[in-house]
């Protein structure tokens, strides 16, 4: 039996660093795994499918298809990792990661495809608890975050302080980017650096007559040697996002960095971090003045102290156990 892992995207993005962790959890357990994604940077696919996302669902489909009716005896297992491919899961030994509750602020095709999930999927799962409600018919399933290459356990790398803060983003509407920007433009004096896509960064400020302060890098974030001087060099990391995001893995990512991490008010920080470090929005502040306040309360010679308090919230509750009841019970 093989396990085939499909992305329809390939970068640094905290979905396709959730399913890399899937199939780093496989790799160990020895289940034979095989990638049909895009090209991209977190893994080279065995079966390579275009970035353009309707030619690739009829690819998979047909795939998903011929084993199903040709090679059925096989029992090949088919796995996605985003919810717009549930139509995909509605198929023989066919299952859905479901790592989000919005797909970037589209609320109609989210609820449509919630919809097709929750009535359709054959096998799902959810990566945290706080998405139970909106799927009852799935099961739990934890990123296993010990299986990420690019998470940073040792605490004896060398630091520096060249950044006061940094943030990870796509280049989308509601992701909080302009409130970054802003805040940059308020504390001229301190240098800020934003790990994203730099020309899809540079148009869509463009788009949204955004500018960008001369005291904030534009970083690559799917280039890891760079991400990770970038954690390195920063104090904190900010996720300023509007959206109901649920995994907080780019949080969790630049924790183990040594990076103090602070974070709007959403269900994947909330599960993460404790309320000290949580933005809300007073009514008397703007959201920037709230979140500049926050951010320069810290005492920055405190900083290595509080994200090992951090650390330790995350990092001490994953188990073995997780691990041995999914190969068990979904895949063996």
């Amino acid at each position: 039996m093989n396990v085939y892992l499909i992305y329809f995207s390939n970068n640094y993005g905290g979905a396709c660093q959730a399913f890399l962790a899937l199939k780093k959890l496989l790799d160990a357990h020895n289940v034979n795994n095989i990638i049909i994604s895009p090209k991209g940077p977190v893994l080279k696919p065995d079966i390579e499918i275009s970035n353009n996302k309707i030619i690739s669902f009829f690819l998979v489909l047909i795939l998903i298809l011929k084993n199903n009716i040709i090679y059925s005896k096989q029992n090949n297992f088919f796995f996605f990792n985003t919810l717009i491919l549930s139509p995909l899961c509605i198929f023989k030994n066919t299952a859905l990661w479901i790592h989000e509750i919005t797909l970037d602020g589209r609320p109609f095709i989210y609820n449509f495809f919630k919809f097709v999930t929750n009535n359709f999927v054959r096998e799902s799962f959810y990566v945290n608890k706080a998405m139970s409600t909106c799927y009852p018919r799935a099961n739990l399933l934890k990123i296993p975050y010990k299986h990420l290459p690019n998470l940073c356990r040792v605490k004896d790398r060398k630091r520096s302080n060249t950044y006061i803060s940094s943030m990870i983003v796509r280049p989308l509407n509601n992701k909080g980017i302009n409130k970054f920007l802003e805040l940059a433009s308020q504390n001229i004096n301190d240098k800020f650096a934003i790990l994203t896509q730099p020309s899809l960064f540079i148009n869509y400020c463009n788009g949204n007559n955004l500018y960008i302060p001369a005291n904030v890098s534009v970083k690559d974030f799917n280039n890891l040697e760079i991400r990770e001087k970038t954690l390195l060099s920063s104090v904190f990391h900010l996720n300023l996002s509007e959206l109901p995001e649920t995994v907080g893995l780019n949080t969790i990512e630049a924790m183990s960095y040594g990076c103090l991490c602070l974070s709007t008010d959403n269900i994947g920080s909330r599960l993460i971090l404790d309320d000290d470090y949580i933005i809300t929005l007073i009514p008397e502040k703007t959201h920037v003045d709230q979140i500049e306040s926050i951010l320069y309360k810290f005492d920055r010679l405190k900083c290595d102290e509080m994200n090992n308090a951090q650390c330790d919230k995350i990092f001490s509750s994953q188990s073995d156990q997780l691990d041995k009841i999914f190969i068990r019970n979904s895949v063996n």
